[in-house]
């Protein structure tokens, strides 16, 4: 196998995944390609004494895992924005689990769509239905003599009609306030839920950013934007830009020749 072109076939796809809006292509075969050359670097043994070759191999395993993942990291993005907004992609360009991701988003979503229209649409209902009997036509009705029998036997037809509307009304009531104080309660524990959610992502952010190691370049010119390890993004950048960036990124950044390290002299 020889690394260097199948490092830079791999490099040259990396950048192009980097560089363009739309999500490259691939094919299966290529990604096992891809995967077979890591695995080869990865166990690949070399005796201890040929310490040249051992440090070569190194090199070019710790630029083959960064590659790799951010390759994925960059597509996985980019899959998920486009679901977001709908917009179809060519599945022909994904590899397998990228296709069941695609899908199962599209498929979420237009099922929240679906259901929130539903939503809608019954509550509008349910705000819109007006009460079959006013509070006036009650008073009047009770106000009326009933004669000497005042049972409800002695009522007629429409009197009961009006006297079980105003009953149901009554349930109704009750049954809508018990609602509302169940979902309040619902809603605050959801509320309490979400903002506990938040700080333990917060937390892990701030435990990420700390479990990095960043070092300050120079570069020696033009480079487009990136996505740094600590998934924050950077640049672009001018010659001369100054740059505190992930170890990784930067390794890969003076390897390629955009960059150099900045030394700083202690007084």
């Amino acid at each position: 196998m020889n690394l260097k072109e199948e490092y830079k076939k791999f490099y040259d796809h990396w950048f192009q995944e980097f560089k363009d809006k739309d999500i490259t292509n691939l094919p299966q075969s290529l990604f096992e390609r891809y995967k077979n050359t890591l695995n080869f670097v990865r166990n690949h043994k070399i005796q201890k004494k040929e310490k040249f070759k051992n440090s070569i191999f190194e090199v070019y395993k710790q630029h083959f895992e960064y590659l790799f993942n951010d390759l994925l990291k960059l597509r996985k993005r980019k899959i998920i924005n486009n679901a977001l907004i709908l917009q179809e992609i060519d599945l022909d360009k994904l590899i397998e689990p990228e296709k069941l991701l695609y899908q199962n988003l599209i498929a979420s979503l237009k099922g929240f769509e679906k259901l929130m229209s539903y939503s809608i649409q019954e509550g509008e209902e349910n705000i819109e239905i007006p009460d079959v009997v006013s509070h006036h036509e009650i008073t009047e009705m009770e106000k009326t003599p009933k004669g000497k029998d005042d049972s409800k036997d002695s009522l007629t037809s429409d009197e009961r009609a009006l006297l079980s509307q105003q009953e149901l009304n009554k349930t109704v009531s009750k049954v809508q306030k018990g609602d509302i104080n169940t979902i309040t309660s619902k809603l605050d524990l959801k509320e309490e839920q979400t903002k506990s959610e938040i700080k333990k992502i917060d937390q892990e952010k701030e435990n990420d950013s700390r479990s990095y190691q960043y070092t300050l370049i120079r570069f020696i010119k033009k480079a487009p934007a990136l996505v740094g390890l600590d998934l924050l993004n950077y640049g672009p950048f001018k010659k001369d830009d100054l740059a505190n960036l992930p170890v990784e990124n930067a390794k890969i950044l003076i390897t390629e020749k955009f960059a150099e390290n900045v030394i700083l002299e202690e007084e």
